[in-house]
């Protein structure tokens, strides 16, 4: 059996994960998934108690519920679910386990970046769809809907911007959801907070350095814009920037939780 990866161990291990995190944030997780749900309720049960009766929601009401669920998973999931590492008997009872540092990263690392994700967008799909289903006509129709997307590409496409808006959400989701991880089992108290202090100030040093080196703070489209003659040049520098800068942010998170996880002392 191998000291650094063994399948039937990493199995049995990442089983435990999924049922230590369903344990930590079961309940959480189903609450903000039903967020289209209870946003309804609340507003009909408001609307009917003032006399306007049945009301109806806007889809950028359900967008921005939606949108702050999703913020409200990533600032707190790896700290409900791995905060407890940095305390001495959960931490040392986890540092126990039979499995390497290897199988406990990949383990994490497919607990946060695909299982919280894959949970949360099949619950916030079906409590939206469902939503459009029984109140058509109050609810409205369903905001995760594939076809709006597509249309908001489209339209992009014909001004020629060409990108990977799937592939940058998906990224997006774990460099985020990731930083709050490391912060999570980095920190021992306020690791929210502390975590968002240090994402601030490493976000102040970047931002000066790109301004005595680039002449901008933040180097966004219209930065691009101004720089190229054409939309397809621009898109085509704005896709390796991101590129760059998100898979090397990447890999230094999932650097930085490996060393964390196989340095970690009580």
């Amino acid at each position: 059996m191998s000291n650094i990866f063994d399948i039937k161990r990493f199995w049995n291990f990442l089983l435990y994960d999924l049922r230590r995190a369903r344990n930590n944030y079961a309940l959480s997780m189903l609450l903000l998934g039903l967020t289209p749900v209870i946003l309804y309720m609340i507003i009909q049960f408001f609307s009917l108690i003032f006399g306007n009766g049945v009301a109806e929601i806007p889809d950028s009401l359900k967008i921005m519920v939606m949108a702050v669920s999703c913020v409200i998973i990533i600032l707190g999931f790896g700290s409900k679910v791995y905060g407890q590492l940095t305390e001495k008997r959960a931490g040392s009872d986890y540092l126990m386990i039979p499995a390497s540092t290897t199988e406990k990263w990949i383990s994490l690392f497919l607990v946060t970046c695909v299982a919280a994700p894959v949970v949360l967008g099949v619950l916030l799909l079906a409590s939206d769809g469902l939503m459009s289903l029984l109140f058509p006509n109050s609810y409205g129709t369903r905001v995760l809907d594939m076809t709006k997307i597509n249309e908001v590409l489209d339209m992009a496409k014909e001004e020629g911007i060409y990108i990977n808006a799937g592939g940058l959400t998906v990224i997006d989701w774990m460099m985020n959801i990731l930083t709050f991880t490391l912060g999570a089992i980095c920190f021992k108290k306020a690791k929210v907070a502390k975590t968002l202090l240090c994402v601030f100030a490493l976000g102040m040093v970047l931002s000066t350095l790109l301004a005595i080196l680039l002449g901008s703070g933040n180097l966004d489209a219209s930065w691009f814009m101004d720089r190229f003659s054409t939309p397809a040049q621009a898109t085509t520098a704005i896709n390796w920037y991101l590129n760059i800068t998100c898979f090397g942010t990447l890999a230094l998170l999932l650097g930085g939780i490996f060393y964390r996880l196989r340095t970690i002392q009580h």
